[in-house]
C-alpha cells in the first residue's frame, strides 16, 4: 500500500512539472526576475549553456535554461545575466499536438 501511494504521488509531481510550462505562467516571468523566483513558477530547468567573462572592472555569467511540456509541445527558453531574467521566448504547441488536445 505504502509502494502504490509513492508512486501515485510521484506521478502527480511529474504531471505538475508539465502543468507549469504554460504561456499563461510564461507571461508571469518578468525581466530582472532571478532563477529562483522563476523555478517558483515554472519548476526545476534545464540549463542547455552557461558562459563567465571576468575582466577587470566586469565580471559577467551569463546562463540559459529551458522548459519543456512534452503533453502539449509548449517550450519556454528563458535568459540570464548575473542570476537575472534578461531574455525570454515562448513556443506555444505544435499543431500536431494541438489537434490531438482539441479532439480530446
Amino acid at each position: 500500500m505504502r509502494v502504490v501511494l509513492m508512486l501515485a504521488m510521484a506521478g502527480v509531481v511529474m504531471l505538475g512539472g508539465c502543468q507549469k510550462v504554460t504561456q499563461k505562467n510564461f507571461h508571469k516571468v518578468q525581466d530582472g526576475m532571478t532563477y529562483v523566483q522563476v523555478k517558483d513558477i515554472l519548476g526545476e530547468g534545464q540549463q542547455t549553456s552557461g558562459v563567465g567573462l571576468n575582466l577587470p572592472g566586469l565580471e559577467a555569467n551569463a546562463t540559459v535554461y529551458e522548459w519543456r511540456n512534452k503533453d502539449t509541445g509548449e517550450w519556454i527558453l528563458i535568459g540570464f545575466v548575473n542570476d537575472k531574467v534578461k531574455y525570454k521566448q515562448y513556443t506555444g504547441p505544435s499543431d500536431e499536438k494541438k489537434q490531438r488536445m482539441m479532439s480530446s
